[in-house]
């Protein structure tokens, strides 16, 4: 049987109407190449704030954005 990546076909947002506002802990860990770890270091180091909806935590795509000009600028 052939294996189907859920999480990509999520992921896709180009013919979305509804505009993406946040990412999970992994896709923003895909979208800057790092590690799952290493997401989760930047918010105990209180660089990056998060938010929960149950049991799964997120990052808005404008903490994201602002997290993205925050390591480019040290």
């Amino acid at each position: 049987m052939k294996s189907v990546d859920h999480h990509k076909e999520a992921v896709k947002t180009e013919t979305s109407p509804i505009p993406r506002i946040a990412l999970s802990m992994q896709e923003l860990a895909d979208s800057f190449g790092v590690s799952r770890s290493t997401v989760y270091e930047w918010v105990d180091g209180m660089l990056l704030k998060t938010f929960t909806i149950g049991r799964r935590r997120f990052v808005s795509m404008e903490e994201a954005k602002a997290l993205a000009t925050r390591l480019t600028n040290r």
